[in-house]
């Protein structure tokens, strides 16, 4: 029990609502910025660095959640492969996308 008397899981409870949906109203708000998202991982990815690689899987994991949401999971993976295509001599980022269960 809080202090003031109120259990966790009601509190879990009565927040539950709002979080889900504040989350579906940021991913709505995302759709709108999808290919910006999708050029910003370009940018990481054709900086040829580690940790820049690193940036991409991170930034690739949000159109994939927008993905799943809207039901297009399809689309997000066929963006994936010519990603992947596109790229498949760093070796490294390919790697990271497959450790981060994108692919």
């Amino acid at each position: 029990m809080c202090a003031d008397g109120v259990g966790p899981r009601r509190l879990y409870r009565e927040a539950l609502p709002g979080m889900v949906g504040s989350l579906l109203e940021y991913l709505d708000g995302l759709a709108l910025r999808e290919a910006a998202v999708w050029q910003k991982v370009e940018e990481f990815v054709n900086r040829k660095q580690r940790n820049a690689y690193d940036n991409a899987v991170d930034l690739l994991k949000v159109p994939k959640e927008l993905a799943v949401h809207q039901d297009k999971l399809s689309r997000f993976e066929e963006k994936l492969e010519d990603l992947c295509n596109q790229h498949r001599r760093k070796g490294a980022l390919i790697d990271q996308i497959k450790r981060a269960g994108l692919r």
